[in-house]
This record gives C-alpha cells, sequence and structure tokens, in this order.
C-alpha cells in the first residue's frame, strides 16, 4: 500500500512538472511550422535539403495537417534503395 502512494506521487509530480514547463510560445522563431516562405528553391525559410539529389521536397499547401503549408518528400525514379534525402532544419546551439 505504500508503494502504491509513493508510486502516485511521484506520477502527479512528474505529470504537474510536464504540463508547468510549457511556455505557450509559438514555433515561429524556428519556422518549424512551415509558414514563413521567401526562399527561392521553394523551401520555407531555414530549411534545406540534405541527402541524395534524386528526391523531391516541396512545399504542399493541398495535404496539411494545420497552418498553410506541409513538405512533400517523393522519390524520383533515378532513386535506388541506397539514396536518402530529406529536409533538414539546423537549430543553433545558443543557450541562455
Amino acid at each position: 500500500m505504500n508503494m502504491k502512494k509513493y508510486f502516485f506521487t511521484i506520477l502527479i509530480s512528474v505529470l504537474t512538472l510536464s504540463v508547468c514547463c510549457q511556455t505557450g510560445e509559438s514555433n515561429s522563431k524556428f519556422n518549424l511550422d512551415f509558414e514563413t516562405v521567401t526562399n527561392p528553391d521553394g523551401l520555407p525559410d531555414g530549411w534545406f535539403r540534405w541527402g541524395m539529389p534524386p528526391y523531391n521536397i516541396q512545399l504542399d499547401s493541398v495535404v496539411k495537417r494545420s497552418g498553410k503549408y506541409a513538405l512533400r518528400v517523393e522519390a524520383t525514379e533515378e532513386a535506388t534503395a541506397q539514396d536518402f534525402g530529406c529536409p533538414a532544419f539546423s537549430i543553433p546551439a545558443v543557450y541562455e
């Protein structure tokens, strides 16, 4: 019985901390929602192609979950099983 109380107390503490640590700030600083697009290659700001070239990576305004855009990754006919391609975003390692 004592172990159940201990486990329940730890569980409530962890849940409370995880809820309190959420900031509510938007991801617009890092453009993780793909909403800022000014690059000539059609990718959202801060995003780049990574991997092999036989992949098409482009914005999709039709099939999306929220916001205006999603990213679509499609292999071309030249792609083989050894090829790899994906969109990538570099988050700066600046700690305050």
